[in-house]
Parts: structure tokens; C-alpha cells; sequence
């Protein structure tokens, strides 16, 4: 939907343009928006289409043909339908015109040397088929031909269009004579632009809370199992066929996008009556009402409401509002407003009409009869809990939907606050105080009643207990599990790192770098982690002379090395970027981004998004070099291609943000569609943490043991690492004697899932060797044999002049239990003869 919008205004504006170019251009080529995503031109003499990267005329009904034979790697989305529109509009002719020598140079296509016959106007591009030409045609004439500049429509292929004629005058200038100049300029350009700063009525089988809400009773009593499907449409978004509502999510949309934006002009006091459920009880709450961090999650919030609205389109006829003719009325006058395709700015006021009026009304049971709910939106809450089944939803889903609903009612009330103190001249506290008994709890309203469900369904979902998801297979070594029912082991998720660490390697050496051996060599890098000033990144730390030059990829797109060649062309002087394949790199890049992102999930456990706290994770060898080189080498690159494809807001995110997916952010969704074990990992991982002891729960014991130091200072120990910086909840960050602890964490689990851990800045090529070396050293150590040998240390007659082979890495448990098995016979002899010689003692005496 979105690029689709993208293109109709770009439509829209090559129209314009389109207009107002009365006269030929300078270049000989109409440019318009839409088609230079897909690098065609019109040229303004003949009026054909031309693509720019083939440097060749194409029939506007072979485009579809030509995108999939010619350009299958380049990824890009075709709406054929505006493709055809524009071509249409611009006047392109078909078939392709025929041309005829001696001419003019025809801009946009290239100008080849060639051989023309001075007996004919045959022109063709080598001697050898000039000299067929003259055995052929005539035979009894002087062979001569004359070397001259021709060009031609199409490349390959026999017929008129692939026929060369003689090219007159000037030619234009071709990419091989690429000038240094062109290049430096750019480069000038693209530095700038880079300076960062059913249900059951027996009480004994229904849940607690339907007993509670009586919403069994409410589907018993209306029939609702004979045709649940039906009754679920009711809440379901506008369809199809209901095309007089297809503005309604748009509009609601825009409403509640500017009731958002309400919240920064409006004083903060009333943003705290606003976020203060009770205040009588609780008093006025210090934490105003705020947006949500993140903009996409208001599209997700309206959902309810529009679900609300559309219920109460299909049932206005019936006894859902009751008594009150008024709501009924405002219903109608937003469906007329929808049906009869009004301004935008109309649909919105009539939309708050009708919400402001649904959420100040005190629905009173006694109104409605027999209906079992009389308020709308408890209506609307109870057939959004109903299953296809015809049971209901468990009360942990019901919370999400009620905070939903809760959100868009202090936005509604936010509005009406706005609007009687900017239209109606009303004091703000007067109109806060007014509207407050309507948004807050234990009233005779909405909000209220949404607040004790809220209350009610908290309280089952936190009291009812759960079935564990895992059961361990393997009790002994931890190395199977059964999660939901499925068989996983260990070796699945160790087989995971070693795939996405293959894809990876490759992703980066092909999609990114095209091939090229390019890589920045580190041996140390300077980091001040206290430096929190915006922009401030190691790599512009002016002692990292590694990072000083930004533009060693981008040098090598522009001269085209690589499979970098058909990125920049060369017309009328000028460079010109392949759009197409500028956005094809970006998806490969963002490939690479989305690996990246799945690797410090799984391997260090590190929320793809977290905003709370600094928490310390440690990346693998291979994530944290191949990190380094995108940062240094090709996220200069992606800002430049974000800036000619993409608007200055998605260009932003690729300044901003670690890991892009392309013109967006990556959701957890992203990341579960690149790996079928990722979407439940997080809670794999804790299990097999915990059994590896090597989770954070072992860190997190460091405030809670105390040491003689602390309470000879008169405190406990959580007062001292707190107040000195060295706990794990220290406002100033993670100190140093935690943060190692931090990392260890980290490279434990990465060890136990066969990846090397990171740290010593290795390149990624290097980093298999090194862990075959190490492999091989810790195979040549016979743990029996060791363990035989500790034992005898610990013995008394051992000699100390004996040395011990430790190693720096060995499993630590499983050398202390064989240990234990060669210490116990060693133990029990020395016990057998310390009973001898006292029985021998008792007996002398």
C-alpha cells in the first residue's frame, strides 16, 4: 500500500513536469520519476522508450519480458498498471520508429565505430562483415568502405531495429572515457553528505472470568453458536465489497495521528490528569501521558476502534445504542460523510463526534432489556474474544485489547480538552476537571468498566498457573529437550550458528562487497564508552587512523570494479546511478544487516530493540569482525544509496540505527522468518543457560553476598556497589569489575555452542584456523589421566616438585567429578589405615 501511494505521487509529479516542459530538453531525453526507477528514458525526438543500462530502445509491451530475461538478479517491485499509465501519458510510440543514415546522433543511445559501404547505405560494425557485404552484393566493384560512427536500436537480434545506421556530427561521450574530474566531483559530493555528527453454561467448566463478564451468557442467549463466523464479521475490518468504508482506517488513522501529536503542545499537568487511573484514591501520578517510542505501534493500537466503528455500521438498526437516538445519529452522519467521499478533515471530526459521544454516556443495563451488554465497546471487546470455535480467548489476550482501547480513549479525551481550550475559549484545568470523571476508574463509565475487566483478567492470567512448555529428553547432559511437544537438541541449535555463520561469510564477500577484497586491518581499537555526545562513534575517533577514509567501497562502485560494473553510466557529462541496482545492493545489504541482528540474538541473547538499560553483551569472533567491516567499509556506502532511492526519513534510519532492513526497521517477525527455532530460541537458551551455568541469573548473585570489607565500612555490600559503581544496577553504567562478567556470560554459551568467542579483533578468515588450533590442543589432554594426577596432588605423600599440565580452557565440573572418583579409593585407604594403627595403639597399651 505504501509504495503504491509512493507511486501515484510520483506519478503525479512527472505529470507536472511533464506539462511544463514545453520545449526539447537540453539532453534530448524526457526523465520522468517513475521510470527512472527502472532506469528508462524517453527520448523527445521519436518518441521511444530507452533503458539507460543496456543503452538500447525497448517496445513498451516487451518491459515485462525484458525485466525477467535481462535483469533476473535485480530486485525490485513492478506495479505494471502505473508503469503503463505514464508510458501512455508520455506518448511513447510502438513499434520502435525506423531510422536512417546519415543522421544526427539520437540521444540516449550509444554511438559505436563501424564500417559504412560507399556503394549503399549498408552500415555494419567490423571489416570482416563489410568485406561479405561487398562478395555478396558486388562482386565486381572496388572494395572500400569508409570507417564512420553509427549506432542502432537494439543490440542483438535480426531485423530493421538491430540494423546500424551512419551517425553524423558529434558524438556523445561514452563511459570508457570516464573522466577523473566526474569522479573527483562526486566524491566531493558523497563526502559531504557522510560527516556524521461455543459455550458451556455449567459454572464447573466456564473460565472464571466469563463468569465474571457473563459474555457465555450474552452468545447462549443471542443464538451466536449457531453462526459464529457471522457474528465474528461483525469486529472484522471493512471488506471488500463494503467499498463505502474503505476511507474509515485511513481516517481513523489520521485522527489519531493528530491527537498524538496534541501531546507536546499540551501542558504537562493535564497530561498527568490524564495518566492518573484514580486519583482520588492514588493522587495525581508524576509520569505524564506520552506517545508510544515507537510510531508504527499506534497502527496496531486503532485496530479496536476501527473494529468498534465498523460494528456500529452494521448494527446501527438494531438495539445497540439503545435509547440514545443521539448516538445513532452521529453513526449515520460519519457513514454519510464516508459514502459520499468527503474531505479527509470532515471524516475526522465526525469520527471524534462519535467516540467522544460512545465514551460519556453511562450505559445502564435497564436500558437495553435483555441484551446482556449494554455498552458498545464491551460489545465490541466480547466478539473480538471470540474464537472461529465459539470459545473464547484466554484473559492474557483481553489485557492487550483493553490497553488498546484504554490508549485511544485518553487520546480522544486529550482532543476534546484541546478543543474546548483552543475553540471554545474554556480554562484548561476547568476542562480537564469537567471530562475527568469520564477517564478515570470507578465511575458509571467506559473507561471505568474497561479498567475492572482490565483488573479482573490480570489477576486469573497471573494466578492461573501454566503447563511448563519444556520437558528435558536428556536429565543427564542436558542436550535434548522437547519444547511444545517437539523433539530439539543441541546439536540443531549449534547447526544454526555454523549455517548463519556460513551465510554470512558469504552474504558479505558477494552481495556486499561484489566480490572485491576489500577489509580494514585492526589490531586495537580506542573506544571512550563515557562519551555519550551525539554522533560520537569510535569510528570517528580521531586516534582509529584505520576508520579515517570512509569511501574505500564507494571508489571502487564508481569506477566500477567488481560486479560493481553497471552501477554508474556515464550521459551528456554527466554520472548517473543505477537506481535499479543501487536498490538490489540495498536488499542484499540488508540480508546482511538481518544475519547480523539473528547472530547477536541467539548468540549473546541481546533484544533485537531495548531501550531500558545498559546491559553488555559479547559478540563471536566472526559477527564482531564482519560488524566492523560493514560499519567501516559499506554503511557509507548504504547511506549514499539510501540517499538517491530513498525519502530523507528512511535516509535518517541508515545514520541512526545499527541494523536497517532495507527502507524500515527489522520487527521480531523479521527475524523469525529467517529461522524456524528463533521464534521461541530466547526461552531455549535460558533453559540450556541455566543447566550450562552460564546465564546472567549467576552475575546478578554478585550484590547479594556480602565481604568483609563492606561491612567493616558499616554497610552491606548492595550499599557499597551501589553507591561506588560496582553493582550491576549503577546508574553511571556497568562498572569495571562487572562488565568482564558481563562478556564471560557471553563467550560461555558461545563456547558451549561451538563458535569462537570474540575479543581478540581476528579477521573472519583467520578465525576458523585458530579454532582448529585450539580444538586440536584440547584434544591431546587425557582428562582421566589429569584427573588421576589432581588426585594424587591432593593426597598427602604428594611430591610438590610435580608439575600439573593445565590448560586454559577445560570443563572445570567434569574434571572435579573424576577427580572425585580417583580420590574416594585413595580416601577410604588412608581412613582403613588410620583405624589399624589406632586398634593396634589400644591393643600395645
Amino acid at each position: 500500500m505504501k509504495e503504491e501511494e509512493e507511486e501515484e505521487e510520483e506519478e503525479e509529479k512527472g505529470e507536472q513536469e511533464h506539462e511544463a516542459q514545453a520545449e526539447e530538453p537540453p539532453s534530448g531525453q524526457i526523465f520522468h520519476p517513475l521510470l527512472s526507477k527502472f532506469n528508462l528514458v524517453v527520448n523527445w525526438e521519436y518518441r521511444f522508450l530507452i533503458w539507460e543500462v543496456c543503452q538500447e530502445g525497448v517496445e513498451k509491451q516487451e518491459i515485462k519480458g525484458h525485466l525477467k530475461q535481462s535483469h533476473k538478479g535485480e530486485i525490485y517491485k513492478v506495479n505494471y498498471t502505473h508503469l503503463a499509465r505514464v508510458i501512455e501519458k508520455l506518448k511513447v510510440v510502438s513499434p520502435l520508429p525506423t531510422i536512417k543514415g546519415p543522421h544526427s546522433p539520437v540521444k540516449g543511445l550509444p554511438v559505436v565505430a563501424a564500417q559504412a559501404c560507399h556503394l549503399c547505405p549498408v552500415v555494419l560494425s567490423s571489416p570482416k562483415a563489410m568485406q561479405n557485404h561487398y562478395t555478396q552484393k558486388h562482386k565486381d566493384k572496388p572494395k572500400k568502405s569508409n570507417e564512420c560512427k553509427a549506432q542502432r536500436l537494439c543490440k542483438l537480434g535480426f531485423g530493421t531495429h538491430h540494423k546500424l545506421w551512419e551517425v553524423k556530427g558529434e558524438p556523445t561521450q561514452e563511459r570508457e572515457h570516464l573522466h577523473e574530474d566526474l569522479v573527483n566531483k562526486l566524491m566531493k559530493d558523497i563526502e559531504k553528505d557522510l560527516k556524521v555528527v461455543v459455550t458451556s453454561s455449567d459454572a464447573h467448566v466456564v473460565s472464571p472470568l466469563l463468569l465474571k463478564t457473563g459474555w457465555h451468557k450474552y452468545v447462549t442467549k443471542n443464538s451466536l453458536a449457531e453462526n459464529i463466523s457471522g457474528w465474528r464479521k461483525l469486529v472484522s475490518l471493512p471488506t471488500a465489497e463494503e467499498t463505502q468504508w474503505k476511507g474509515l482506517r485511513g481516517a481513523t488513522e489520521a485522527y489519531f495521528k493528530k491527537a498524538v501529536d496534541l501531546i507536546d503542545h499540551m501542558d504537562i499537568l493535564v497530561l498527568k490528569h490524564l495518566n492518573s487511573p484514580d486519583p482520588v484514591k492514588h493522587g495525581i501520578c508524576n509520569q505524564p501521558f506520552q506517545c508510544h517510542m515507537h510510531a508504527d505501534t499506534m497502527k496496531k493500537y486503532i485496530i479496536p476502534v476501527i473494529a468498534l466503528l465498523c460494528m456500529s455500521f452494521r448494527l446501527h438498526g438494531s438495539e445497540l445504542f439503545g435509547p440514545h437516538e443521539d448516538v445513532r445519529n452521529s453513526i449515520l452522519r460519519l457513514q454519510a460523510l464516508l459514502d459520499g467521499d468527503e474531505e479527509q478533515d470532515m471524516v475526522v471530526k465526525q469520527i471524534h463526534s462519535v467516540l467522544l459521544r460512545l465514551w460519556t454516556i453511562n450505559w445502564n443495563k435497564r436500558d437495553f432489556g435483555e441484551l446482556t451488554i449494554a455498552d458498545p465497546t464491551e460489545h465490541c471487546l466480547a466478539l473480538l474474544m471470540l474464537k472461529e470455535s465459539g470459545e473464547f480467548k484466554e484473559p492474557k489476550e483481553l489485557t492487550s485489547l483493553i490497553s488498546k482501547f484504554e490508549y485511544c480513549i485518553h487520546l480522544t479525551f486529550l482532543w476534546e480538552i484541546h478543543d474546548r481550550v483552543s475553540q471554545k475559549k474554556e480554562d484548561r484545568e476547568e476542562a480537564c476537571i469537567e471530562l475527568q470523571y469520564w477517564f478515570t476508574e470507578n465511575n458509571y463509565s467506559t473507561l471505568a468498566s474497561l479498567c475492572s475487566l482490565q483488573h479482573m483478567a490480570s489477576a486469573f492470567a497471573y494466578d492461573t498457573p501454566g503447563l511448563p512448555r519444556i520437558l528435558w529428553a536428556d536429565t543427564e547432559n542436558w542436550r535434548s529437550l522437547y519444547y511444545q511437544g517437539n523433539l530439539i537438541t543441541f546439536d540443531e541449535i549449534c547447526q544454526i550458528f555454523k549455517d548463519t555463520e556460513r551465510k554470512l561469510i558469504e552474504t558479505w564477500e558477494k552481495k556486499v562487497l561484489g566480490g572485491l577484497s576489500l577489509s580494514i586491518p585492526c589490531k586495537a581499537i580506542v573506544d571512550n564508552l563515557t562519551n555519550k555526545d551525539v554522533g560520537h562513534s569510535f569510528l570517528f575517533d580521531a586516534k582509529n587512523t584505520a576508520f579515517k577514509d570512509h569511501t574505500h567501497l564507494i571508489h571502487e562502485v564508481i569506477r566500477g570494479k567488481g560486479s560493481f560494473g553497471k552501477f554508474v553510466v556515464v550521459r551528456e557529462g554527466s554520472l548517473r546511478w543505477n537506481v535499479r541496482a543501487l536498490h538490489g545492493w540495498l536488499k542484499g545489504y540488508a540480508e546482511l544487516n538481518k544475519l547480523l541482528l539473528l547472530r547477536a540474538a541467539m548468540l549473546t541473547r541481546a533484544p533485537a530493540r531495548g531501550q531500558d538499560k545498559f546491559i553488555p553483551h559479547g559478540l563471536d569472533a566472526i559477527t564482531s569482525d564482519i560488524l566492523l567491516q560493514d560499519l567501516a567499509l559499506a554503511r557509507p556506502s548504504a547511506e549514499t544509496a539510501a540517499q538517491i532511492c530513498f525519502s530523507p526519513p528512511v535516509t535518517q534510519l541508515y545514520k541512526d540505527h545499527l541494523f536497517i532492513n532495507y527502507d524500515r526497521l527489522f520487527t521480531s517477525a523479521d527475524l523469525s522468518r529467517c529461522s524456524h527455532l528463533h521464534q521461541f530460541l530466547e526461552t531455549l537458551q535460558t533453559a540450556w543457560k541455566h543447566k550450562f551455568k552460564c546465564s546472567e541469573r549467576e552475575i546478578m548473585e554478585i550484590d547479594q553476598t556480602e565481604d568483609a570489607d563492606a561491612l567493616q565500612a558499616g554497610h552491606l555490600c548492595s550499599t557499597e556497589n551501589h553507591i561506588y559503581g560496582l553493582s550491576t544496577t549503577a546508574l553511571a553504567g556497568a562498572a569495571e569489575d562487572v562488565l568482564p562478567l558481563y562478556l564471560h556470560a557471553s563467550t560461555t554459551w558461545q563456547k558451549h555452542c561451538n563458535v569462537v568467542p570474540g575479543g581478540n579483533l581476528l579477521p573472519y578468515h583467520e578465525v576458523d584456523v585458530q579454532a582448529t588450533q585450539t580444538s586440536t590442543a584440547e584434544q591431546t589432554i587425557n582428562m582421566d589421566d589429569l584427573a588421576q594426577r589432581v588426585a594424587t596432588y591432593l593426597a598427602p605423600q604428594f611430591s610438590m616438585s610435580t608439575t600439573l599440565p593445565l590448560a586454559a580452557s577445560l570443563d572445570m565440573d567434569d574434571l572435579a567429578k573424576r577427580v572425585a572418583v580417583h580420590l574416594a579409593p585413595m580416601l577410604a585407604n588412608m581412613v582403613d589405615n588410620s583405624i589399624k594403627t589406632a586398634v593396634a595403639s589400644l591393643t600395645q597399651k
